[in-house]
């Protein structure tokens, strides 16, 4: 079998599994594949059987799906394929209300893996702050205040659930850095974001107008922290699927999966928050601000207590990692949730970190 296959159309996607169905466990065949979006660093389809089920198909290529000319590890595929594995048999994470979909099938050697499907009737959270968004039960004549109060109930459903998936994850599914600290070093994310990082620091710190306030961190790089807890780390709004319907969620994307500071994944998705916030025209900023006061009272007993003041002493550091980050992919990445009033935010957000005493213990 070859390893050169590259699974970035869905006709190659269906035309290699009819080929192979006898190889795979599924009851019946493939019907149909369509492409996802929202796939930035591999390729993601959805596959539909003849009995009408569906499952995902993920393939992790030696390039960035909407980048080609930046290389990816291809190592990525083995963690994420790891953690499904791990998470799928954990006794600990049955019960909760957030999952990790369920691995299906994998192929080593061609670098995919199959899982469970979250359903169409699904979406992104990101999709959930939006103003357009439609429950899919629901009717012309639904009541405003019946759907706000049937979403609210779920975030604030899904802000505890978060809290209870991502305190299990770090603290009892047994992933600590003496158990699994090779395959979770990852080396190559580490190396890829400090790149990403330096090259763009000196850029955005122009743009923004706080070249005073970034230049400390100029040649600053990453690295695990020697008190570490494994994390997602890349927990943002389109790593997150929802169901309202069924009040359930899934975390997808675990290939930057990693061990770092015990609230890095709360800190990536309170900055992505706060990033969507600067987005009244397309963000329900009333539903936001409801899941992240949730949030809050889930991880911190107190729904007025600003996330970055909780989070710990690189909250500072890591708020301009993801900005940097951010304002690094905005020129490549079709991105929803527009970064253009972020110079007067940035400084504002800065100066409330100095307040909370958020310092960076790393200089």
């Amino acid at each position: 079998m070859t390893s050169k296959i590259e699974f970035k159309e869905s006709e190659t996607v269906l035309s290699y599994l009819k080929e192979n169905s006898d190889r795979l466990p599924f009851k019946t065949k493939v019907r149909d594949v369509k492409r996802l979006l929202g796939g930035y660093a591999n390729y993601v389809f959805r596959l539909w059987f003849e009995d009408r089920t569906t499952a995902v198909f993920k393939y992790y290529g030696p390039q960035m799906a909407f980048m080609e000319s930046l290389e990816s590890s291809q190592f990525r595929f083995h963690i994420e394929k790891t953690i499904l594995g791990v998470f799928g048999s954990a006794e600990c994470l049955k019960q909760c209300m957030v999952q990790a979909p369920k691995l299906l099938f994998y192929e080593d050697a061609l670098h995919y893996l199959i899982m469970e499907d979250c359903g169409e009737t699904s979406c992104t959270l990101t999709d959930l702050m939006r103003q357009s968004f439609k429950l899919s039960s629901e009717s012309e004549n639904e009541d405003e205040k019946e759907k706000k109060r049937r979403i609210d109930t779920y975030l604030t459903n899904l802000a505890r659930g978060i809290q209870e998936f991502t305190y299990k994850i770090s603290h009892e599914c047994g992933l600590t850095p003496d158990s699994h600290g090779q395959m979770f070093k990852n080396e190559a994310y580490w190396a890829v974001i400090n790149g990403i990082f330096s090259s763009n620091i000196r850029r955005a710190a122009q743009e923004l107008d706080v070249e005073k306030e970034f230049a400390p961190y100029y040649d600053h790089k990453q690295e695990q922290p020697s008190v570490a807890y494994f994390v997602q780390g890349d927990f943002w709004t389109n790593a997150i699927m929802v169901n309202v319907e069924t009040n359930r969620a899934w975390v997808l994307d675990w290939e930057t999966a990693r061990f770092d500071t015990e609230y890095r994944d709360l800190q990536e998705l309170g900055f992505i928050l706060w990033v969507m916030r600067k987005n009244p025209s397309i963000i329900d900023i009333e539903r936001l601000n409801h899941f992240e006061r949730q949030l809050q009272l889930a991880y911190f007993g107190d729904e007025n207590a600003d996330w970055r003041s909780r989070t710990g002493a690189d909250t500072r550091l890591n708020f301009i990692h993801m900005l940097v980050l951010s304002y690094a992919f905005k020129d490549n990445v079709e991105m929803d949730i527009k970064l253009a009033d972020f110079k007067a935010s940035t400084r504002q957000a800065l100066d409330e970190l100095n307040e909370f005493g958020a310092k960076c213990t790393s200089f």
